[in-house]
């Protein structure tokens, strides 16, 4: 088909502003990364930010050189429909597999985080949407709390859209769609989808006993003492003498949120102290609290209280 040549470096800007991770490596037993200028696939690649906090993907595009990507969500809620051309095949956690065949959808709940893993080849074609919302970006109280209970625990689950949601998502690869009538359908399909996503809500969990609750706070306590350290889930699960999944859903029962939610919760506030009452510079807040890279700290610490790191500082200081 024709349209836009789509280069390794595109999926990984998308992936970036969308605020996860996207690894682009070689197909088959080679590991190595695909050089970013390398070209991928072509077609259509566009994105839009709604006015609800939604972020849509419209995709419709043939791959030119067999490639394997990973993306590594956050906490999010994510969902999936391939319209047309093959079905997308992952895996998740690099184990699991997850099939999103042609006329399908799938909702991604994603509590703390999770890995897809796509292996595409030569000649491949798909026609696909995907749509993704963070509970902290949605402009509606209301939609944040409805997000913020199905994000409850991590779960893939089929999603049965409906009919005129189909009909919507199609028009939005027509050549009228643009400008006001335009915005309005991808507004109006989103909506559709993140409604459909959330009337399937998960069952919450049941009481935790008392000792996993004495566990898991001393797991909690573990966390605020050593903000700045890697945490691995499996490591937590350990400390807690439970399984990963019995864990995520334990901690967030216990606690009130998920462990990495908590977790960056705690990490910004004590960088915002330390901005504001130790002298810290941007670099050394990134750092006390665990964030490797100070572009990702200030798109976090934006995220979470509306202005940068630098604007959080008092006025007249000076970064080292």
């Amino acid at each position: 088909m024709s349209g836009q040549a789509i280069a390794a470096s595109s999926l990984t800007d998308v992936a970036r502003d969308w605020g996860y991770a996207c690894g682009v490596s070689e197909a088959g037993p080679a590991v190595g990364d695909v050089a970013t200028d390398a070209l991928l696939a072509r077609g259509l690649l566009a994105t839009r930010q709604l006015s609800s906090g939604l972020r849509l993907c419209a995709c419709d595009l043939t791959t030119l050189s067999g490639n394997r990507r990973t993306g590594t969500f956050t906490r999010s809620l994510n969902i999936m429909l391939v319209l047309d051309g093959m079905a997308q095949h992952y895996l998740v956690d690099g184990r699991a597999p997850l099939t999103v065949g042609c006329g399908e959808a799938m909702a991604v709940a994603v509590s703390d985080s999770l890995s897809l893993t796509e292996v595409l080849k030569a000649g491949d074609r798909t026609r696909s949407l995907v749509l993704q919302v963070h509970e902290d970006d949605a402009a509606d109280p209301e939609l944040a709390e409805a997000l913020h209970r199905r994000l409850a625990r991590t779960r893939c689950a089929p999603l049965a859209f409906s009919r005129r949601a189909g009909q919507l998502a199609h028009a939005l690869f027509q050549p009228d769609a643009a400008g006001v009538v335009g915005r309005l359908r991808v507004e109006s399909c989103a909506l559709e989808l993140l409604a459909l996503a959330l009337e399937d809500e998960p069952e919450e969990s049941g009481p935790v006993h008392p000792r996993d609750r004495a566990r898991l706070l001393a797991v909690r306590d573990h966390l605020l003492a050593h903000l700045d350290a890697d945490h691995r889930l499996g490591d937590l699960a350990r400390m807690a003498g439970m399984s990963p999944s019995s864990f995520k859903v334990k901690f967030a029962a216990v606690l009130g949120q998920p462990v990495f939610h908590f977790l960056r919760e705690h990490r910004l506030e004590r960088a915002r102290t330390g901005l504001r009452e130790e002298g810290w510079s941007v670099a050394q807040a990134a750092f006390h609290v665990g964030y490797r890279h100070p572009a990702n700290f200030t798109t976090a610490f934006r995220r979470r209280f509306g202005v940068s790191p630098t604007a959080a500082r008092p006025a007249g200081a000076a970064d080292a």
